[in-house]
């Protein structure tokens, strides 16, 4: 039950610290937002809209990465889960970027649309970011040697 307790105090208390760093996020981005229109250079803005959704993906996935951490075997990389889906969420995670970048031209127009008239309080580029985040440090795990003994025992 004392267990029960302190994990849950740690993982409500690691809730309020994202909330904190999204809340802390919004507002500097306000603050480049300003800049940007003040400046007519969006580049860092572009920049940190691309950036702040993959630290919150990175930030969820952190307290099962630092378990994977503690335990003992061979680390793996499931590079086939990386690539089906991370190579994507890349692209739709960095597509402000690039339709701001002499590449936007280049960019097919079905793309333009999906991406510029989604509302603003959900926006593809976003969501994607934080399964790219969290894809970067799920995308690890360990192989102990029991696992590897059975599967070689199996064959």
């Amino acid at each position: 039950m004392r267990n029960n307790l302190i994990r849950f105090a740690k993982l409500f208390l690691y809730t309020l610290f994202i909330g904190f760093v999204l809340y802390g996020g919004t507002v500097i981005q306000n603050k480049l937002r300003i800049r940007m229109v003040t400046t007519f250079s969006p580049h860092l803005y572009h920049f940190y809209v691309v950036l702040l959704p993959i630290i919150i993906g990175i930030l969820i996935a952190l307290p099962s990465f630092l378990s994977l951490l503690k335990k003992k075997g061979t680390w793996k990389f499931d590079w086939i889960k990386f690539i089906s889906i991370g190579l994507p969420t890349f692209y739709f995670t960095i597509f402000p970027y690039i339709y701001f970048s002499p590449l936007g031209p280049y960019i097919p127009n079905f793309l333009n649309t999906v991406f510029l008239t989604a509302g603003t309080t959900l926006m593809p580029h976003t969501v994607s970011g934080v399964v790219f985040g969290y894809l970067i440090l799920s995308s690890f795990s360990k192989e102990t040697e029991q696992s590897t003994t059975q599967i070689n025992s199996t064959s």
